[in-house]
C-alpha cells in the first residue's frame, strides 16, 4: 500500500478536500504479531535490535513505584492506531505530541476508527491496557523493588581494583590512631 504523508493529507483538507478523498487506506485488521511488537517492542541481542514498545513509554516511576502515565498512554495509543492501521506516514514529525494534535485536529484518528473494524481497535487497546497493568504489577512486587534497590547500591560500590588501591593507601596510614578505620580495614581485608 502506497504511503501518504501526514502533511499532504492536512494540506488537502485545508484546501477543502473531504477526508474521504485524501487517499487514506485503512486496514480492517492488524495481525496479532504486529500488535504484540507495537505493545512490547522487539529485542534481538544477536542482531543488536532494541525497539521500544508502547508499554515502555506509558510507565513512569513516582517515588520509587511504577505507575501508568495516562497521558502518554493515550497519545501512544492514538498515534499507533493511525500509524499501524493506515498508509499514513507519520514520520514527518518526530514529536508524538505534535503528531497527536494534528491527527486529532484534522479528524484523522476518528476517520480511521470509523473505517476500521471497531472491535479490532478495541482489542488492541485492551491488550495494551492489560500489558501495562501486568508490567506495573510485576515491577512493583516488593521482591522486585528490593532487587532493584540492591542493584542500585551495587552500582555505587567501588570496583575490586579501586578497593585494592584503597587498601594499599590504608596500609600506609597509622591505623592505631583510628580504631574504627582499623576495624573497617580488617573487615575489608578479610573479603
Amino acid at each position: 500500500m502506497e504511503q501518504i504523508r501526514l502533511t499532504t493529507i492536512i494540506k488537502q483538507i485545508k484546501e477543502g478536500k473531504s477526508i474521504d478523498d485524501c487517499g487514506i487506506v485503512v486496514s480492517n485488521y492488524l495481525p496479532i504479531a504486529e500488535k504484540i511488537y507495537a505493545i512490547n517492542g522487539y529485542q534481538d541481542e544477536a542482531e543488536g535490535i532494541d525497539i521500544k514498545g508502547m508499554v515502555d513509554g506509558c510507565i513512569k516511576i513516582v517515588d520509587g513505584v511504577m505507575v501508568e502515565d495516562m497521558i502518554s498512554r493515550q497519545i501512544a495509543f492514538i498515534v499507533n492506531v493511525v500509524q499501524l492501521y493506515t498508509n499514513v506516514d507519520l514520520d514527518d514529525d518526530s514529536d508524538d505530541h505534535n503528531v497527536f494534535d494534528l491527527i486529532q485536529e484534522y479528524g484523522i484518528y476518528k476517520y480511521v476508527v470509523n473505517q476500521s473494524i471497531e472491535y479490532d481497535v478495541y482489542e488492541f487497546e485492551t491488550m495494551l491496557d492489560s500489558e501495562i497493568t501486568n508490567c506495573i504489577k510485576v515491577k512493583n512486587d516488593p521482591l522486585v523493588i528490593f532487587i532493584r534497590f540492591l542493584n542500585e547500591i551495587k552500582e555505587k560500590v567501588p570496583s575490586e581494583k579501586v578497593m585494592k588501591n584503597l587498601l594499599k593507601k590504608m596500609e600506609k596510614l597509622d591505623l592505631s590512631k583510628f580504631t574504627e578505620l582499623k576495624e573497617l580495614y580488617n573487615f575489608v581485608k578479610k573479603k
